[in-house]
C-alpha cells in the first residue's frame, strides 16, 4: 500500500514534469507566432505597402507644377524623392531572419515559410502530445486519490486530510503549470466570487493557432496573382507553377498537423476540466 511519503513524492516528480512540458509547450508556440509575424510583414510591405503605391505613382504636388509651369527644379526634386522611396521599396526584397541572423529575398518565401511552419508545427505537436500523456497521467493518480479519499481502495479512509492535501497539492501543481490552457472559462474573480469571462481573448488565441495557415494562403493568394500577368508568366511561369504546387501541399500538411494540434489541446483541456469539476465539489471546496 502506498504511503503518504512515497505518493508526496511521486506528485512532486509528476508535478515537475508538466512544469518542464508546459514551458516547452510555449517556448514552441512562441516561435509558431514570431515566424508567422515576420512572414506577414515582409509580405505586407513587399505586397500591399501603401508606400509601394506612391513609389511607383506621380506624387500628386508634380502635376500641380507642370499645370502652373513652376520651376522643373521642383519636379526633379520630386523624381530624387521618388527614386529615395524606390530604393527603400526594393531594399524591403530582401530582410534578415531574427535569431539566425539568415538574409532571404521575398521571393524565397514561397518555400521557406512553409517549411518553417511545418517544422515549428511537428515540434508543437509533440510537445501537446508530451503535455497531455502527463496531464492524463496526473488524471490517474488524481482519481486513485479520490477513491482513496472516499475509502473506495484499500478499505481505508485514515489519514483522509493527509491525503485531501495531496489531492490539492496535485491538481494546484498541475493546473498553474498552465497558463493558455485553463479548465474553465471563468477568467474574473472577486471576493472568490465569479462575475465574468474575456468575450476576446481566448478566440484571439485559437486564432493564433492557425495564423500559419492563413499566413500560407496569402503567399498562394500573392503567387496566384501573377498568373494575370502575361510576360511574367512567359519567363517564369512554369517555376511559378511548381512552386505554387509545393506551396499548397504543404499548406495541406501543417492543416492536418494544426487539427491535431487543435483536438491535443481540447482533450487536454477536458481532462484539466474533469479533474476541476471534482475540486468543486463539496469534497473539496477547491477552484482554481
Amino acid at each position: 500500500m502506498a504511503t503518504i511519503e512515497t505518493t508526496s513524492k511521486k506528485i512532486e516528480q509528476l508535478i515537475l514534469s508538466v512544469r518542464e512540458a508546459t514551458n516547452r509547450t510555449r517556448t514552441v508556440f512562441l516561435f509558431v507566432n514570431l515566424s508567422a509575424l515576420v512572414i506577414l510583414i515582409a509580405l505586407f510591405n513587399t505586397t500591399w505597402s501603401w508606400q509601394r503605391h506612391i513609389n511607383f505613382k506621380e506624387r500628386p504636388y508634380t502635376s500641380y507644377v507642370k499645370q502652373v509651369g513652376l520651376d522643373s527644379g521642383k519636379n526633379e526634386s520630386d523624381n530624387e524623392l521618388r527614386k529615395h522611396y524606390a530604393d527603400i521599396y526594393f531594399e524591403r526584397q530582401y530582410f534578415t531572419i531574427p535569431l539566425l541572423g539568415i538574409r532571404i529575398s521575398e521571393s524565397d518565401l514561397t518555400i521557406f515559410s512553409p517549411t518553417a511552419f511545418l517544422i515549428f508545427t511537428t515540434w508543437f505537436f509533440f510537445a501537446l502530445r508530451r503535455e497531455n500523456h502527463l496531464v492524463s497521467n496526473v488524471k490517474t493518480d488524481f482519481d486513485k486519490l479520490t477513491k482513496k479519499i472516499k475509502g473506495d481502495m484499500d478499505g481505508t479512509t485514515e489519514n483522509k486530510d493527509d491525503w485531501k492535501i495531496l489531492i490539492h497539492n496535485l491538481y494546484a501543481g498541475c493546473v498553474q503549470n498552465f497558463v493558455l490552457t485553463t479548465p474553465t472559462n471563468n477568467d474574473y474573480k472577486k471576493a472568490g466570487d465569479r462575475f465574468g469571462k474575456n468575450m476576446i481573448a481566448r478566440p484571439i488565441l485559437s486564432f493564433l493557432n492557425w495564423l500559419p495557415v492563413l499566413i500560407l494562403l496569402l503567399l498562394l493568394y500573392d503567387d496566384i496573382s501573377e498568373y494575370c500577368n502575361k510576360n511574367y508568366m512567359k519567363i517564369h511561369g512554369s517555376e511559378l507553377i511548381i512552386l505554387d504546387s509545393i506551396l499548397f501541399l504543404m499548406t495541406l500538411l501543417i492543416i492536418y498537423q494544426i487539427s491535431l494540434i487543435t483536438i491535443l489541446n481540447r482533450n487536454t483541456r477536458n481532462i484539466l476540466k474533469q479533474m476541476a469539476d471534482e475540486m468543486k465539489t463539496g469534497e473539496y471546496n477547491y477552484e482554481l
